[in-house]
């Protein structure tokens, strides 16, 4: 499918191919570097040792930016280019890599998890236990093997929620505007006409998520189009601000969280489906009946959700939640009820007794 949307926002994308994952990989020439996520090689069933080029395991590395800079230092010299066989972190370390390196990026997403692969940004962990978020540039091209992520299936669908973060998101946005946190109407930016299009458009298709089939190609062609519109619409607007509120602010901490108190490291469509669900509901947001229908029908968060400690950790990441005036979002309205026990378990229990 092809409209005005996609004609609109195809210019603020990498550009586009379908491969096969086997033949892509093993014709890398040798001063090429490819970063692999083990489990997706696994998958594909591709020994990295029988291929011509540079490979590094991504499980070796993760996203400190000094370990990316002792890694580089290991690249062969005159490297061509880097590809990316991953998701997630993965995307993001290959994404400063290439940076750095100043060669071209080349992304095969292993499953459509995120909106990493068609954003400009790459989120790193900097010194101490921060993240920062660093501008990299867009990658020269996404590689899409369907064959190999329809074999995905449902966890296809976790990259949706980098989409339907937007009805979070512009809420947020009118929300700040509506208190004097932001000084224009959002209602006048084309990012955020452009954005409620694209959520419009997600939120019909799969209003009926008990009908969709994510094992068929054209379910990946879907949830793909979306997922890379969803990206599309930060760089028209040089943030994140479209797609990216309450809800990410949320999920940022409880991956930070979980994985230094648990050491584990907590999906990113789950954190951000997770926050979704409890910012739309403080927001009192009319898409809310619709957007936990969506995830109760996908059964996306219901492993996590059954999980106490999950439970207990977002409790946990809500009682100590601050403002967050810089970008505006319902947080700053209700941080006193969040940071009340009772409001708090009342609001969990709600909105985990409506999506699961």
């Amino acid at each position: 499918m092809c409209n005005n949307l996609d004609k609109k926002l195809s210019q603020h994308l990498p550009s586009m191919e379908e491969i096969n994952i086997q033949r892509t990989l093993e014709g890398l020439p040798r001063k090429h570097v490819l970063l692999y996520s083990p489990t997706g090689m696994q998958k594909a069933g591709i020994d990295p040792k029988k291929l011509s080029c540079h490979t590094v395991d991504a499980k070796t590395v993760g996203i400190q930016i000094t370990e990316l800079h002792a890694l580089m230092l290991k690249f062969p010299s005159g490297i061509g280019g880097i590809t990316v066989f991953g998701s997630g972190t993965t995307i993001d370390a290959a994404k400063y890599c290439a940076m750095i390196c100043k060669v071209p990026l080349f992304i095969i997403p292993s499953i459509l998890s995120v909106n990493a692969a068609g954003t400009t940004f790459a989120c790193l962990d900097a010194e101490g236990d921060t993240k920062t978020t660093i501008n990299t540039g867009l990658a020269e091209k996404i590689l899409m093997d369907i064959n190999f992520l329809r074999k995905q299936g449902s966890l296809n669908m976790r990259g949706m929620s980098d989409v339907f973060s937007i009805a979070t998101a512009l809420r947020d946005w009118e929300i700040a505007f509506q208190n004097g946190e932001y000084n224009q109407d959002p209602k006048n930016i084309e990012a955020y006409t452009l954005a409620k299009k694209i959520l419009e458009e997600a939120m019909g298709k799969f209003s009926n998520p008990e009908e969709l089939n994510c094992y068929t190609s054209e379910a990946v062609r879907d949830i793909a189009r979306f997922i890379w519109l969803s990206a599309a619409i930060t760089t028209l607007h040089g943030s994140g601000r479209p797609e990216s509120g309450s809800e990410h602010i949320f999920s940022k901490l409880l991956e930070l969280s979980r994985k230094r108190n648990r050491n584990i490291n907590t999906p990113h469509g789950i954190s951000v489906g997770t926050g979704i669900l409890l910012m739309a509901k403080l927001q009192e947001n009319p898409l809310y009946g619709t957007l936990a229908n969506i995830y109760e029908k996908t059964r996306m968060l219901k492993s996590a959700w059954e999980d106490r400690a999950f439970k207990d950790d977002t409790a946990e990441v809500l009682s100590h939640i601050q403002p967050h005036y810089k970008r505006g979002s319902i947080v700053n309205t209700h941080v006193d009820n969040l940071h009340n026990e009772s409001f708090r378990n009342d609001l969990i229990n709600a909105v985990m007794n409506d999506g699961m």
